[in-house]
């Protein structure tokens, strides 16, 4: 549950801070918003390397990779 938590949180923020640089009227806040929607893709990135950890085991090159 904690990985899939962490998962979730952070590309469900990327994507509501996503949508909100397409509606912001300004460049500046469409700025910040797309660097928060970086911030939870980045969130959630070491948590995707430990998966693959988890589900290749010996070979988890292979899993990264694909």
């Amino acid at each position: 549950m904690g990985r899939r938590a962490v998962g979730v949180s952070g590309l469900g923020a990327a994507a509501i801070f996503m949508a909100a640089s397409i509606a912001a009227t300004s460049g500046i806040w469409s700025l910040i918003f797309l660097s928060l929607a970086y911030a939870g893709i980045l969130f959630q990135q070491p948590n995707l390397c430990a998966v693959c950890l988890d589900i290749g085991r010996n070979h988890a090159g292979v899993v990264f990779d694909s």
